[in-house]
């Protein structure tokens, strides 16, 4: 994804839910696009995190806490390439697992 956009503050329209209609400000809003696909929006939603379901359904969230975004917001620039990944995380071993269980 390619970083296209940013806003130290970005009000945005509810569209699903009982709250269509309101608002919601989202502080350190950055908006990333990839080719062929809708825009992804990474921001702070620490103000109401149930707002992100009423959010419209033609775009993708990251949502971060506030100092997360900032964070993200102060270091990305238009045209940066990010891309996300994630890491297994190692499974705690069983006394089965371990042991071999039984007697």
């Amino acid at each position: 994804m390619k970083v296209v956009a940013k806003s130290t503050l970005k009000v945005l329209p509810l569209e699903n839910g009982t709250r269509a209609g309101t608002e919601v400000k989202v502080p350190y809003l950055v908006q990333l696009s990839a080719p062929g696909r809708q825009p992804v929006y990474a921001g702070a939603l620490a103000v109401d995190t149930k707002a992100l379901a009423a959010l419209s359904a033609r775009s993708g969230w990251l949502g971060m806490n506030v100092a997360d975004a900032k964070w993200f917001y102060a270091r990305a620039r238009a045209g940066d390439r990010i891309e996300i990944t994630t890491t297994a995380t190692a499974r705690p071993a069983t006394p089965d697992a371990v042991g071999g269980g039984g007697g």
